[in-house]
């Protein structure tokens, strides 16, 4: 519109250049080539006039021109500037003795003006008037502008045309005036206006009034009433401008209603967002640069805004002091001015936002801002920098949710399905530092309060909170945590936590969880090659038993194998370093109770080690020593040391009704490496030996439990006993040595019952989890069993996974002369000392598995013919097979 203005001023001195010479001349057409050549020398034009000069001479002179053209500058486009039809003009004569101009008429009839510029910039209107000046340049001092008193009634231009090109960017503007009326009786008194035009394609039609032109040239009280149509869209305003020169000073009612912005955009020839219908109501007024907005309303985007308040159009973001109110009934609304917020907006709501919000010194004040997200409300008292939010703001928060879910598209990320939330507390920042005071967050079942200082994480120094967390069960923080935990409660966990120089550190912390509790300090270094954790932990009580999964169902298809082939993640134990140090009181478990737990362990670059593990359980003591090198990315170098004093196996839930006394010694030093258990098994050295005290194995059902296998296995050998009676064992010992992977029992398998005594020896493969073992059954004097009574010798067969009882004096005699092999100590020196030399009875077999050498004592072997071992064999058959059975759950357990 300020180009049209320009554009319509440049016709108006024209015209009124040639009144000028119109008036001077009496005889208008008898001088009319002087007056051509005058513009044309005055202009650098060509310059025509086509119809004649008419005057009308009367106290209102009227003053007529037709056929008028003006030339165009020599670079330009066509070849004529200005075509005019006709122009008319009516100047009284009597104001013009005051000194003053007094039009009636002015009028404009088919005017064609092309305005436009070169590659330079020079407009066309710039005329060539080189060389025609004489004399020195002459300065001209700025001056008030200084407008004589004209007086114009009205101004009546149709059928007019307005370009303009522009040479640099080659735009083209167009107007078409189809009637422009401004009317005024006065000079002092208004103007009404009726503009009728197209712009670019755009239909324009104004219709009211403004001021007189005598408040326009003294910059007074200018006043606005007018309707402007822009395509569609309707702009009424009202009101008026104090200096209307300046547009300072406005005073305005507005209403605007558009179904698009695509007009404006074409007029002010600048892409605008594409934000549907608009609706805009409101006043505002304007002082020193600051405009006030007084019930502002807006419809737009699907949404409704409201402001009142203050702002400035040349820095709405400094200084301003607003009330806002916006309702919409989704934030994705504002995707469609993402260009001007930088941001995409997810599909949530419907959002109710109000409040007070300000700018001082850089910062938005935020007073009770509330934000209602369909039931879910935020409240904000505080500062924001205008900068930076992030950086500098200090705040009150409140928030209540009613799921946190509800937020995934607004935090970017999945939250869990919790709630309803509350938070509420004051958060700042200064320097980097993130202040927390008094925050609290709420769930349901939940409470975590939060007191401190945090750093940006990245820098991992700095940061200081104390943290205090209250749960009414572990199970509350499932959704959070992505895993499954228990329900274990109450729950409280109450710590300081902290950065310094590139680590965490969890100091005075105090966590428990129903009757499970802990206490201690850990760090976890961040910053060397490899995360390392470092703990001091302390415990009165470890309920894990809430963590333990129920035990499985036996699988129907067993397993052909006990020792596993799959790879060993030898990688994972170089993940990370960790220094632990805890000790408990009790730890307790579903099978046991562990007491007077205490564990050190350190694991640097794969390499673990536990020095010491000790532990009081059931009735008795476990210690254990165990080294880990997993550094070799191929191979893990296994050495572990277990001493086990006093165990009580009825401690076993698996035991407890089956097994009276019977306390038992264990020792195990063993050694190997690999790269899965089966190879470390494979290779394995050492030595093993268990000892068992007196006890009683009591009479029960058939099950597997291993008490079972041993009951079954005793009245295999004695298949007269029936297994209605408990089995009285004084002691037991198992003693194998362990070499390449080869366990050997040279007489190491040994028990001493109440009513005979058994000795075993034979080979365990470890690399094939073959079995190898043979098993004598001893009648011991006075206790009413005869040796016919007995069965066979037993030989115990198959694997680890399946092992199979055999009643077969051959094979158990090519068991033993293997072990005297396998042991080095004279081949068959075994069965050449009668080790299974029924004729003579081991006293005390549990010293002999011992190595202790005990003095043999004669027994009745005579057999009638009615006791031969075949009978007995046969007597036997079924016993045998379930002993076998028994033996093999017996033995697959010592190696679980």
């Amino acid at each position: 519109m300020g180009k049209i203005l320009k554009i319509i001023a440049v016709v108006v001195v024209f015209l009124f250049i040639a009144l000028a010479i119109v008036i001077g001349t009496f005889d208008v057409n008898k001088y009319k080539g002087e007056i051509i050549k005058l513009v044309e020398q005055q202009t650098g034009r060509e310059f025509d006039v086509a119809g004649e000069l008419q005057l009308g001479v009367s106290l209102i002179p009227t003053i007529r021109v037709e056929g008028v053209k003006l030339g165009n500058a020599e670079w330009g486009s066509a070849p004529d500037m200005a075509r005019v039809k006709s122009f008319e003009i009516e100047i009284g004569l009597i104001p013009l003795l005051s000194g003053n101009i007094k039009i009636s008429q002015l009028a404009l009839d088919t005017a064609d003006i092309l305005l436009e510029t070169n590659k330079e910039g020079v407009g066309n209107w710039v005329f060539d008037t080189a060389g025609k000046k004489t004399g020195p340049e002459k300065t001209e001092v700025p001056q008030e502008a200084g407008f004589a008193s004209i007086n114009i009634n009205e101004v009546n231009i149709k059928n007019s045309s307005l370009t303009y090109k522009d040479g640099k960017t080659g735009n083209l503007t167009k107007v078409k005036i189809d009637n422009f009326v401004i009317e005024g009786s006065t000079f002092s008194q208004s103007l009404d206006i009726v503009l009728n035009a197209v712009y670019n394609e755009i239909p324009i039609l104004i219709d009211g009034s403004v001021g007189s032109l005598a408040s326009l040239t003294e910059n007074k009280q200018f006043p606005l009433d007018f309707t402007t149509r822009v395509g569609d869209a309707v702009i009424k305003i009202e009101g008026a401008v104090a200096e209307p020169r300046t547009f300072q000073g406005a005073d305005l009612t507005l209403e605007i209603k558009a179904s698009s912005l695509t007009p404006f955009a074409k007029i002010i020839e600048k892409e605008l967002p594409d934000i549907g219908a608009l609706e805009l109501t409101g006043h505002i007024s304007e002082a020193k640069g600051i405009y006030k907005l007084d019930a502002v309303n807006a419809q737009a985007l699907g949404s409704q805004f409201n402001v009142d308040g203050l702002v400035s159009l040349n820095k709405p973001l400094e200084g301003f002091d607003l009330n806002i109110k916006l309702e919409t009934d989704s934030l994705a609304n504002f995707n469609k001015i993402k260009d001007l917020t930088g941001r995409e907006f997810p599909d949530v709501g419907p959002l109710h936002l109000k409040g007070h919000i300000s700018e001082k010194d850089g910062f938005y004040h935020l007073d009770t801002v509330n934000a209602n997200l369909g039931k879910d409300l935020v409240l904000l008292n505080g500062k924001l920098s205008g900068q930076n939010p992030m950086q500098g703001f200090d705040l009150e928060i409140k928030l209540n949710a009613e799921n946190l879910a509800k937020f995934n598209s607004l935090a970017g990320q999945e939250l869990p399905d919790a709630g309803p939330l509350q938070i509420n507390g004051h958060i700042s920042e200064k320097d980097g530092i993130y202040l927390f005071r008094g925050v609290n967050a709420e769930l349901p079942k939940s409470k975590l309060t939060i007191d401190g200082k945090l750093t940006d994480l990245k820098k991992t120094d700095g940061s200081d909170l104390n943290i205090n967390f209250q749960s009414t069960s572990l199970a509350d923080l499932n959704g959070f945590i992505g895993n499954e935990l228990p329900a274990l409660g109450p729950v409280s966990l109450i710590a300081n936590v902290s950065d310094r120089k590139g680590s965490y550190h969890l100091q005075d912390m105090k966590f428990k969880a129903d009757k499970t509790d802990m206490t201690g300090n850990m760090i976890i270094n961040i910053k060397g090659d490899r995360p390392a954790v470092t703990a001091t932990l302390k415990s009165d009580l470890l309920d894990l038993t809430p963590f333990e999964s129920a035990k499985k169902e036996e699988q129907k298809v067993k397993k052909t194998k006990v020792f596993s082939s799959e790879p060993l993640p030898l990688d994972s134990l170089k993940s990370m370093d960790a220094n632990l140090d805890i000790i408990a009181k009790k730890i307790k478990t579903r099978d046991l109770d562990l007491d007077n737990v205490k564990l050190v362990m350190t694991l640097s670059n794969g390499k673990l080690v536990l020095k010491p593990l000790n532990t009081d359980m059931g009735g008795g003591n476990f210690a254990m020593q165990m080294d880990l090198d997993t550094s070799n990315s191929k191979t893990a170098r296994l050495s572990t040391k277990i001493d086990i004093k006093n165990f009580q196996p009825s401690s076993l839930p698996d035991y407890k009704d089956k097994i009276t006394g019977g306390k038992t010694d264990a020792t195990i030093d063993v050694s190997g490496s690999g790269n899965s258990i089966a190879a470390i098994m494979a290779g394995l050295n050492g030595k093993m030996l268990v000892q068992m005290g007196a006890g009683t194995l009591k009479s029960s059902s058939t099950t597997k439990a291993t008490t079972d296998v041993l009951t079954s296995a005793f009245n295999a050998m004695n298949p007269g006993a029936g297994g209605s009676e408990d089995t009285e064992i004084r002691c037991g010992v198992v003693n194998l040595t362990i070499k390449d992977g080869i366990a050997t029992a040279d007489k190491g398998i040994a028990f001493d019952t109440k009513k005979m005594n058994i000795i075993g020896s034979g080979i365990i493969n470890l690399k094939t989890e073959e079995l190898d073992i043979a098993i004598d059954p001893q009648a011991r004097e006075g206790v009413g069993i005869s040796a016919g009574q007995l069965a066979e010798l037993v030989k115990i067969g198959g694997t680890l996974a399946e092992p199979k009882a055999v009643p077969s004096t051959e094979a158990a005699l090519k068991t033993a002369a293997s072990v005297g092999a396998a042991v080095a100590t004279g081949g068959l020196s075994i069965l050449a000392q009668g080790l299974f030399d029924r004729s003579t009875a081991d006293s005390d077999p549990c010293a002999t598995a011992l190595g202790i050498k005990p003095k043999a004592t004669a027994t009745t072997t005579t057999k009638t013919e009615e006791e031969k071992p075949k009978s007995v064999t046969e007597k036997a058959t079924d016993t045998v097979k379930d002993a076998g059975s028994a033996i093999k759950d017996t033995f697959k357990g010592l190696f679980e």
